[in-house]
């Protein structure tokens, strides 16, 4: 519908990249995307990457001038470079750029498909033993092509920042989120984790 009428839109994939599967940017047809490296693709804090259809490129504007993004002639006329120098307004973060090729690098040898089958078969088994818990009710799509890994739930009796509390000092890492003005306990397995320690975190939420 947008492209029929010409509205160029902004795709946020920061929750899907590196846990939904192979996945080809120009099948989403958007004009912009962006993700973060420190999720699921597990690199350093602080580095992601921007896209920009590059038929759309004229329609940004650099916020800031620096060092390489810019050309004063006669000291008065300023000229922005070509995409994408005209962006860069300070260093690179080369130790990030780096860390992050190399992480992207490890989950490729894991195989980007193989990865999205671990973590979805980690989720339903989180998913089919919540469900199970009394006072559980679970939030998001059942299907499995239709979500990501990541689990919201609310515990009756319990809120939510209690529950994520109580689980660290056993050391289980979960984090509250709030959707729609509601509080929601998240929990986010990636494909590092394994069975046994999903049936950890449901023991433990049977004990509360």
């Amino acid at each position: 519908i947008l492209e029929k009428k010409n509205i160029p839109y902004f795709l946020d994939t920061a929750q899907t990249i590196g846990c939904i599967g192979d996945f080809d940017v120009n099948s989403t047809k958007c004009n912009f995307m962006s993700f973060n490296g420190s999720k699921w693709l597990c690199g350093p804090m602080g580095t992601g990457l921007f896209y920009c259809k590059k038929s759309s490129s004229d329609l940004l504007e650099p916020m800031g001038i620096g060092g390489e993004s810019a050309m004063i002639y006669d000291e008065t006329k300023l000229v922005f470079k070509d995409m994408p120098e005209r962006f860069q307004t300070g260093f690179r973060n080369y130790v990030g750029m780096v860390g992050l090729e190399s992480s992207v690098q490890y989950l490729m040898r894991f195989g980007i498909q193989n990865i999205r089958s671990k973590i979805i078969k980690l989720a339903d088994q989180l998913r089919n033993e919540l469900s199970k818990i009394s006072g559980v009710t679970l939030y998001g799509p059942k299907e499995a092509e239709k979500r990501t890994s990541i689990i919201s739930f609310n515990l009756k009796g319990q809120e939510p920042q209690a529950i994520v509390e109580k689980l660290e000092k056993q050391k289980i890492v979960l984090t509250v989120r709030e959707i729609e003005d509601k509080k929601l306990v998240r929990i986010s397995p990636h494909f590092f984790n394994t069975e046994s320690e999903i049936q950890t975190v449901v023991d433990a939420l049977k004990k509360l």
